[in-house]
């Protein structure tokens, strides 16, 4: 529980004519360890008795092929065959950086064809996450945010971390993503807009708290 070490390297903003260091306040958005908080959220109401792991599908989400064969416990797991979808490329450019509903995200899911048959194979599955986070808010009548703050953050005090709901803000002390181009040249990276990640990736936190976070889980304060 005690912070030994912390140090902080790189930049979190880049432009022609300036560098701005990284610190321990920057935010960085945590892309799939949001998984380790939906599966937490989903636990916590397991325990409580909202739901059951052993649960099916179809008892939330009946449209979604082999809904009556797939449990919440496969989900977690990733041997659900729930199969990652993503819009098709179009004219537009990159639609990764365009906002996307649930609704129009559970239809594409609704849409595709499973990977295998349930509890046969294990294969990581962005959109089984995703429709844990819609089984959060369906079982709870609450945003995905307010039951992340309720039974999480304002649970274990933590003070940086919350889902993003569109671009980096560096105002926000969010730091930007960068990649290195042939000549040495930091080119920054495009963003995935956080609707089109939800449950499976939509979260923002610092070093510091996610240590955090992980101490309190590993010390049973969030789930038995």
């Amino acid at each position: 529980g005690k912070l030994l070490y912390t140090r902080a390297i790189g930049y979190s903003q880049i432009s022609d004519t300036e560098k701005k260091p990284l610190t321990m306040a920057n935010r960085f958005r945590i892309g799939s360890i949001t998984k380790m908080f939906t599966a937490t959220m989903i636990l916590q109401l397991s325990e409580e008795g909202a739901l059951k792991l052993t649960d099916t599908l179809s008892k939330f989400l009946p449209q979604v092929p082999n809904a009556n064969k797939i449990t919440i416990l496969q989900i977690l797991s990733h041997r659900s065959g729930i199969p990652n979808v993503s819009r098709e490329q179009n004219a537009q450019g990159n639609v990764k950086t365009i906002p996307m509903t649930k609704e129009e995200h559970l239809a594409l899911i609704v849409k595709a064809t499973p990977d295998f048959e349930p509890d046969t194979k294990s294969l990581y599955s962005n959109s089984g996450y995703f429709l844990l986070g819609l089984i959060i808010e369906k079982v709870t009548g609450k945003s995905y945010e307010t039951v992340l703050q309720d039974k999480i953050v304002t649970k274990i005090g933590l003070r940086d971390t919350y889902t993003a709901t569109g671009p980096i803000d560096v105002n926000k002390n969010e730091s930007l993503t960068y990649f290195i181009i042939p000549g040495g040249e930091w080119k920054q990276v495009p963003e995935t807009h956080p609707s089109l990640l939800f449950g499976a990736g939509a979260i923002v936190s610092t070093p510091n708290d996610l240590a955090k976070f992980i101490q309190a889980l590993f010390d049973g304060k969030l789930v038995s």
